[in-house]
């Protein structure tokens, strides 16, 4: 998917790709802050500590939706957009990618350190089905905004 940054006072437009796929069938589980389980292991308890020691983190998103669309935010401040990949199902949205940030050298020591780094996953569960592809899409001050159009709508399986 490509789409075009907002420009900024003093900085130029440019087009910006984040990988992006479309697959046709079903996302077989989502849990909600948590990573995806084989289906089978779906009733096996999670003990606090696994879920402590995730390797990835799980970026604020907001999802509304109007008659005719799904709107979808996802917070990913100081996440290069080259970094991040999109995979839509029909009823799920799954955004992954990669956070790195500065650290604060050899001869520095953290004094607070809240800020999430390393890879992220994030599972939606989306609430209607999707007609066609991204509508539209856009990254702009590190919100990556998505809008999907919902089967029936007027404008829906061009």
């Amino acid at each position: 998917m490509t789409f075009k940054r907002s420009p900024s006072a003093g900085r130029s437009r440019r087009l910006v790709t984040v990988g992006y796929q479309r697959l046709r069938y079903r996302y077989a589980i989502v849990v909600a802050d948590q990573q995806p389980r084989p289906v089978g292991e779906g009733w096996r308890p999670v003990s606090p500590a696994a879920v402590l020691a995730q390797p990835r983190w799980r970026p604020r998103a907001d999802v509304a939706e109007t008659d005719a669309t799904i709107a979808i935010t996802v917070e990913l401040a100081g996440v290069d957009p080259d970094e991040v990949e999109a995979v839509l199902y029909e009823d799920a949205l799954i955004v992954s990618g990669r956070r790195e940030l500065p650290g604060p050298g050899m001869a520095g020591v953290y004094h607070a350190a809240e800020i999430s780094q390393g890879s992220f996953r994030l599972e939606i569960r989306l609430p209607a089905a999707i007609a066609t592809e991204l509508s539209s899409a856009r990254y702009d001050r590190g919100l990556l905004e998505l809008v999907l159009t919902k089967v029936g709508s007027d404008d829906g399986g061009r």
